[in-house]
C-alpha cells in the first residue's frame, strides 16, 4: 500500500498549526492502462457477440480500427487504408469505384446500435463508430 501525506492548516486564533495526516490507500493504476484494459475487454465483447462472430469483415473492419485507436493512431485512419489493410484490397485501389469501406462503416455502425439495444444491453462501456469518420469513440 501507498501512502499519501495530506498538510492540513487550521487557523485558531493567532498561531498556525499544521495537521498532517496519512492516507492509506491501494496502488493506483494509471488511468491510461486502466482505459486501455475497458477499451479492449468492450472490443472483444463486440468481437465474439452473436451479430459478429460470423461476418469476418465487419470483425476485421472493428478490430483494425480499434487497434489504430488504441495505438495513438486514429489520425492515420482512412477509407483506403482500412481498405488495404483490414479487407485486403489491392494497394492503392481506387475509392471512388469501390465503396465497399463505405457500405461496411454503415452495416458496422446499424450491427452495433443492434448489439447494444439486444445482446450487449448491459455494457459498461459502448464502443461507437461516429458517422462520417473511420474513428472508434
Amino acid at each position: 500500500m501507498s501512502e499519501r501525506y495530506l498538510d492540513v492548516y487550521k487557523h485558531f486564533s493567532l498561531p498556525l498549526k499544521r495537521v498532517t495526516l496519512v492516507l492509506e490507500s491501494a496502488p493506483e493504476a494509471s488511468p491510461c492502462a486502466c482505459q486501455l484494459t475497458n477499451s479492449r475487454e468492450a472490443l472483444d465483447l463486440l468481437l465474439g457477440s452473436t451479430l459478429l462472430v460470423r461476418s469476418g469483415q465487419l470483425r476485421s473492419f472493428l478490430q483494425y480500427a480499434c487497434e489504430m485507436e488504441l495505438a495513438g493512431k486514429a489520425s492515420e485512419l482512412s477509407e483506403l487504408l482500412i481498405g488495404e489493410e483490414a479487407l485486403g484490397k489491392a494497394p492503392r485501389y481506387s475509392t471512388g469505384e469501390d465503396a465497399s469501406v463505405r457500405r461496411l462503416a454503415l452495416n458496422l455502425r446499424e450491427r452495433l446500435n443492434e448489439l447494444y439495444r439486444m445482446e450487449l444491453a448491459t455494457a459498461k462501456l459502448k464502443i461507437e463508430l461516429p458517422k462520417e469518420s473511420y474513428t472508434p469513440r
